[in-house]
C-alpha cells in the first residue's frame, strides 16, 4: 500500500536496489507486488522506509549472516550520508 508523502527522507529505488544488487525495475516491481512498502511523493516518485528495507534484507539474507553484516553496514553509511546532506 503506498502513502503519500509531503517530504520523504526514505531510500529512492536505486539506493534499495544497490544494497540488494538488483535493478531499480526491480524494487519498483516488488513494491507494487507488496513484498516492500513504499511512500509516494506528491510527485509520484517512491521512497521506502529504512527499517522496511533492514526487515527485508533481514529476511532475504537470514541464512547468511556475512552477508547480512555488509549490506546492514552499507545501509547505514547510506543513511548517516542522508543525514549529512540534510
Amino acid at each position: 500500500m503506498r502513502k503519500v508523502v509531503k517530504q520523504s527522507r526514505g531510500l529512492i529505488p536505486a539506493e534499495v536496489a544497490s544494497l540488494f544488487r538488483v535493478n531499480a525495475k526491480t524494487v519498483t516491481r516488488w513494491a507494487t507486488d507488496g513484498k516492500i512498502a513504499a511512500e509516494t511523493t506528491p510527485g509520484r516518485h517512491r521512497r521506502f522506509a529504512p527499517e522496511d528495507v533492514r526487515i527485508l534484507l533481514s529476511k532475504t539474507y537470514e541464512s547468511n549472516p556475512q552477508i547480512l553484516a555488509e549490506r546492514l553496514s552499507e545501509l547505514e553509511v547510506m543513511l548517516r550520508g542522508k543525514l549529512a546532506q540534510s
